[in-house]
């Protein structure tokens, strides 16, 4: 079910054990759902999948910084999970989000899943692997699950 929190947009499948899913920059929460809806069986596990703050529905935070996007996850987490314990998911940017957030929380978080994750967020320090073009991502996906 969509919902919104605070100019931020998310989804909620499932029941049990919160798992907050925070994707990568300039992508939307349907991305992190299509990875993982059709493929991994959640059982006792309630999935939040969350636009980051400007990305997919949600609107952006009056100053375009990591401290205020951190600032909207926090309050969220705070509000809808509440003081139950939880799992952090993030993928590249989120994962960057997800590390400040399971710091802040850490006697909430039972464990944090990043997937190429920006631990160095200054360009000039970062190691970024070359990209290449690659053929039809869908095809690919499907053949291999």
């Amino acid at each position: 079910m969509k919902m919104e929190f605070q100019g931020l947009t998310y989804e909620v499948m499932g029941e049990g054990i919160p798992i907050v899913f925070l994707h990568g920059l300039y992508l939307d929460r349907e991305s992190t759902m299509f990875f993982f809806e059709p493929q991994v069986r959640f059982n006792g596990f309630k999935r939040i999948y969350i636009d980051l703050p400007g990305m997919g529905s949600s609107i952006a935070t009056p100053s375009a910084s990591a401290n205020s996007i951190f600032d909207s996850l926090k309050n969220f987490i705070v509000s809808i999970v509440g003081q139950k314990k939880f799992i952090l998911f993030g993928h590249s940017y989120g994962a960057y989000m997800a590390q400040a957030l399971a710091h802040h929380f850490q006697s909430q978080v039972l464990s944090l899943f990043m997937t190429c994750p920006v631990i160095y967020a200054d360009k000039d320090r970062r190691i970024l692997g070359k990209h290449c073009s690659e053929v039809n991502k869908l095809d690919y996906f499907y053949s291999v699950t």
